[in-house]
């Protein structure tokens, strides 16, 4: 799938009115609109031409102001819609190929009043109606303001369109409508007015007042469902650096600053962003351009790209081009991974970068580019494969011809990514001088894939899922393929042959889960695909004068083995939103307690619980919100952000985002309650305050409070190299990951933690690090030498507040063991991991498969590699003192029966935990009463279970690891029927609840959105027999539960 990459280089452009068409009559004169962008993607209207002399505009001097080239123009009439047309190109011919007129696109305005609902023939409608219509191309070409736009009195109007996808939004008397992607096949909608929202705004730099600046709304992309992040509009500042951009008040884009030069900045909501934006100049990135000869290159135009921070997957394009004497500068960069090379031209370069400050890159070598033929073909029929793209690495997607050929331009060294619908995604790597000529073009083979398509719908078989995805998981190792379902609920993937599990969700109809197995090139349509009965509740949101909130957005974050953390990234949340009488209905709930959370524009998101049996509905009655408190932040650090954590364990649904401005930031809308506040600067955390006034308006002061960390890493009395890297020690201990994304030009790695911190030291050739931002508290220190392998976890703590730095040296005694592990046929086993027995510690290889084993003592050890679900044997080492021995270690897959099977009455579903004596967790998902989960090593002797089920809780005690490999784990969550009851007055500490076999309860249910902790006059439903401790501050009371009575416990303060 392409990924679009959308350029911020913009200049000030004149208003365009709008058509002067009323009611979609023709226009008076019949001339034709021209709009057209030049090299620097920037929009600049022309005067209107007569249709019958359209073709003169090229032919006069200076088309654009400035003495500019136009890349292409956006030509459209009365009768023929907007359409892209290149120079010399006659903007009325494609209008005059279709004799018989173009499709019509038929559009309804509602009233306020009408909202969503049925028509009342457009009484009610104000004064003023104009609409904005446009392919959504167009859109993010153009700034709104400059779009067509067509008036109507009555509201009703048709319009001329073309096949593509378009875009439109309805205006009126300070409201307008949500914007309305319109499909080629659709003939008709209706937009609904509401109340207007937006931001007005001055963009200066230095100070001064910034022309050009663009105001973008975009649409965040979404890793889990390979959505790119796309720009739905934007305005550009005047010469006094103000702007405006309007949105409906339930819309919730991210809002993206940003111009040539100058690090863009981003903001979650339209209410974040301050009156005034002072841009930053980022990082710039210098150099001189040569060519083979080293003779200076003039006039080669360069481009950047770096990822906005915060900015929901986008990339901000950076673009200069060469002097006389060859020199450029680039600037505006942000800190992370980023992209330069040649756009254009007859001789190319490119280099991916990763920026810590600006940096200057000496001569920089321009060749000629290297061209390549493909000829990609069916694997098995070794037919043409029609439509296929093709992504060189550092490049875009590009399409291939009908006969299967494809000719691309090397960016980024050899490698390319091949895809087309109905095949596997290939990865290739081009050996070198193939592909040179049509005539003798390198063969891409494509594997057939197994297509599964259909369309998902409630449970009524009529409504479509809306905002749903759904999962494939291969039944033989687990891998899982996510993808969002289409607006009517349709989907469509290419899978690997084999079996896979199927789970379809939406907030709107529940889920549903199936199996399905194919082979290669087979297509499987399951058709309509009903979603399952389940658990669902509905209510009314009001505000706190008891009116409706319409489009507030109520969801949760589904259970998974992954955890919330992960489950969040990928999407895995069910969401709907509230009608015009502030009505709602959640789908899909699990059995037992979930949690959910409303959000909704000029209140404080607040969190609820509902508890249901398995199909039964849940009534939560009336949701009130509050209009939340204001936290006002005072700090020493002049621009930053600051992040209001109200969920305290680092949930990032759960955080209030808002910059800081001269040293300033005001958040509105925080709930009542204990939160967590962090100060940000250049992205990293300097400033961290607990805040546990729970009702009232607070102001805090938060300057910077972090300290330089120095030190030296040794191995062996001798000074280490590599990285050091630091992790901060989160406040719950939740699954974290990172997510990669590679479908487009510049691969995005995202960590996925709840960690406030996590930062990156390079050792010197004296093993000396210096990190200059690190927060006092718990530390975890992980050294990856360059010799391989990643070392096991140090904890280090950093006080608070000393004078000068703080110095920890980190010293790893002597290499005991080297080696390398390697797959069967002797590839390199990237990142395997790596055991050590007895003493149950591992290290991590690197990416040519290399580790090594630091401060062992003298005695006999076991190692084994493992990779998914491949292992090597068990290899005997005996060291000796002064000895260093080499190991190798191949995987084969053939591993070690290490799977636990666990036995749940009733055929339940749900999740279960599986905890080893070595600390070592794991979690699996019940299927129709049974779990299945293969336990990593080191392999323990002893180990628990403990499961949630159609909201029942089983708490198991420890057992013998050989006889649960042997016989599985029955569990019966039917007698899980207790209730304990907290009462009492609150005491201001936390309250922790310990169950039988020494379970926490609060780090449980983490993993289904609840908290941590508990409070007084919470109730904790269907739990097994036994004593329960419950504990706050230096208290604690013991009480023993028992079957279906309840028991209550008075925590005090």
């Amino acid at each position: 799938m392409r990924m679009r990459i959308t350029a911020v280089i913009l200049a000030v452009v004149a208003s365009m009115g709008p058509m002067s068409a009323q009611d979609g009559s023709a226009m008076s004169d019949g001339q034709m609109q021209l709009l057209c962008i030049d090299e620097d993607r920037r929009a600049q209207p022309l005067a209107p031409i007569p249709t019958s002399r359209s073709t003169e505009i090229w032919s006069g001097p200076n088309l654009l102001a400035g003495d500019r080239d136009p890349t292409h123009c956006w030509a459209w009439n009365d009768a023929c819609p907007p359409h892209r047309v290149v120079p010399g190109e006659n903007p009325a011919g494609a209008c005059r190929t279709n004799p018989s007129g173009t499709a019509r696109l038929s559009i309804r305005v509602l009233s306020p009043e009408v909202g969503n609902g049925p028509s009342d023939g457009g009484t009610g409608l104000p004064d003023g109606i104009e609409i904005i219509a446009a392919p959504a191309e167009m859109w993010r070409d153009a700034p709104i303001a400059l779009l067509p736009t067509w008036a109507s009195d009555s509201g009703v109007l048709s319009l001329p369109r073309g096949a593509e996808p378009w875009r439109l939004q309805a205006r009126a008397e300070g409201r307008l409508s949500r914007l309305r992607d319109v499909s080629a096949e659709e003939e008709a909608v209706e937009l609904a007015l509401m109340l207007a929202g937006g931001v007005s705004v001055q963009v200066t730099a230095d100070r001064a007042p910034l022309a050009g600046a663009r105001l973008s709304l975009v649409r965040p992309g979404r890793f889990a469902d390979r959505r790119a992040p796309e720009l739905l509009g934007f305005e550009v500042t005047n010469s006094t650096g103000k702007g405006n951009l309007a949105m409906t008040k339930a819309e919730r884009p991210l809002v993206v600053v940003s111009s040539p030069a100058r690090a863009a900045q981003a903001f979650q909501r339209y209410t974040d962003v301050p009156p005034v934006i002072e841009l930053d100049p980022g990082y710039a990135v210098t150099g001189v351009a040569v060519n083979a000869t080293r003779d200076p290159v003039a006039g080669a135009r360069l481009l950047g790209l770096s990822w906005i921070p915060n900015g929901g997957g986008l990339m901000q394009r950076h673009t200069g081009e060469t002097g006389a004497d060859g020199r450029f500068r680039l600037a505006g960069f942000s800190p992370g991974t980023a992209l330069l090379r040649t756009e254009g031209g007859s001789l190319a370069y490119s280099r991916q970068l990763d920026l810590q400050d600006s940096v200057d890159l000496g001569s920089v070598v321009l060749a000629s580019p290297e061209n390549v033929w493909l000829t990609i073909v069916n694997r098995d029929s070794r037919l043409p494969v029609r439509g296929a793209t093709v992504q060189p690495a550092g490049g875009e997607w590009a399409a291939g011809g009908e006969d299967g050929t494809a000719r691309v331009s090397l960016v980024l060294g050899r490698s390319l990514l091949v895809n087309a619908k109905g095949y596997l995604l290939a990865s290739v790597e081009l050996p070198e001088g193939t592909g040179r000529t049509v005539a003798e073009p390198f063969v891409v083979e494509l594997e057939p894939a197994f297509t599964v398509e259909g369309t998902y719908v409630a449970a009524n078989g009529l409504t479509p899922a809306a905002d749903g995805r759904f999962v494939a998981r291969r039944e033989t190792d687990n891998m899982s393929r996510h993808r969002p379902l289409a607006a009517d609920g349709s989907f469509s993937i290419d899978l690997p042959a084999g079996a896979y599990s199927l789970e379809f969700s939406a907030g709107n109809t529940g889920s549903r889960r199936l199996g399905v197995s194919g082979l290669s090139g087979e297509v499987r349509d399951l058709g309509i695909v009903v979603a399952a009965a389940s658990a669902w509740v509905s209510g009314n949101v009001l505000s706190p004068e008891y009116a409706p909130a319409a489009d507030a957005s109520v969801f949760r974050v589904r259970s998974s083995e992954m955890g919330p953390l992960m489950a969040w990234a990928l999407g895995n949340v069910d969401r709907v939103t509230t009608n015009a009488e502030g009505y709602f209905e959640l789908f899909g709930l699990d059995g037992g307690v979930s949690t959910l959370r409303v959000e909704a524009e000029g209140f404080a998101p607040m969190e609820f619980e509902v508890e249901a049996q398995a199909f039964e509905w849940v009534d939560a009655g009336i949701v009130e919100l509050s209009r939340g408190r204001r936290v006002r932040v005072r700090s020493d650090v002049d621009r930053g952000e600051v992040i209001v954590d109200t969920g305290l364990v680092g949930n990032p649904w759960q955080f209030i985002r808002a910059a800081l401005v001269d040293g300033e930031a005001l958040i509105e809308g925080v709930p009542d309650g204990a939160f967590l506040l962090q100060v940000l600067e250049d992205g990293v955390p300097v400033c961290e305050r607990d805040e546990q006034d729970e009702t009232g308006g607070v102001s805090i002061r938060c300057d910077r409070s972090t300290i330089a960390v120095t030190g030296r890493v040794t191995i062996d009395e001798q000074p280490g190299d590599g990285v050091l890297l630091w992790q901060q020690k989160g406040r719950a201990a939740l699954p974290e990951g990172g997510l990669i994304t590679r479908g487009g030009p510049l691969p995005r790695t995202q960590a996925v933690s709840n960690r406030p911190q996590e930062r990156q030291a390079m050792l010197n050739n004296e093993g000396r690090y210096r990190i200059e931002a690190v927060l006092p508290g718990d530390w975890e220190v992980i050294w990856m030498p360059l010799s391989g392998g990643q070392q096991d976890v140090r904890q280090v703590e950093v006080p608070d507040g000393p004078e000068g730095d703080v110095v920890l040296n980190l010293d790893y005694g002597g290499v005991s063991v080297v080696g390398i592990a390697t797959s069967a046929d002797g590839a390199p086993a990237t990142h395997a991991t790596v055991d050590v027995f007895p003493g149950r510690r591992a290290v991590v290889a690197d990416e040519a498969g290399r580790f090594q084993i630091t401060g062992l003592v003298p005695g006999t050890y076991q190692l084994r590699a493992r990779l998914r679900d491949l292992r090597s044997r068990l290899v005997d080492v005996e060291l000796r003192t002064g000895r260093r021995e080499v190991v190798d270690l191949v995987l084969v897959d053939e591993p070690p029966r290490d799977e636990i099977a666990i036995y749940v009455e009733g055929g339940g579903a749900g999740f279960c935990f599986v905890k080893a004596d070595t600390g070592v967790s794991h979690v699996a998902r019940i299927t129709g009463g049974e779990a299945r989960q293969k336990l990593s090593p080191p392999l323990s002797d002893r180990l628990q279970v403990a499961c949630r089920t159609d909201g029942h809780w089983v708490l198991g005690d420890w057992q013998e690891l050989r006889q649960a490999l042997e016989e599985g784990v029955a569990l019966d969550p039917t007698e899980s029927t207790a209730m304990l009851v907290l009462t009492g007055v609150a005491p201001g500490e936390p309250i922790e609840i310990t169950g039988p076999g020494g379970w926490n309860l609060g780090a449980l249910r983490l993993w289904f959105g609840g908290a941590r902790t508990f409070q007084v006059g919470e109730t904790i439903s269907n739990l097994p027999v036994g004593n329960y401790t419950v504990r706050w501050g230096n208290r604690s009371r013991v009480v023993s539960v028992e079957r279906g009575r309840v028991t209550e416990v008075e925590v005090n303060a």
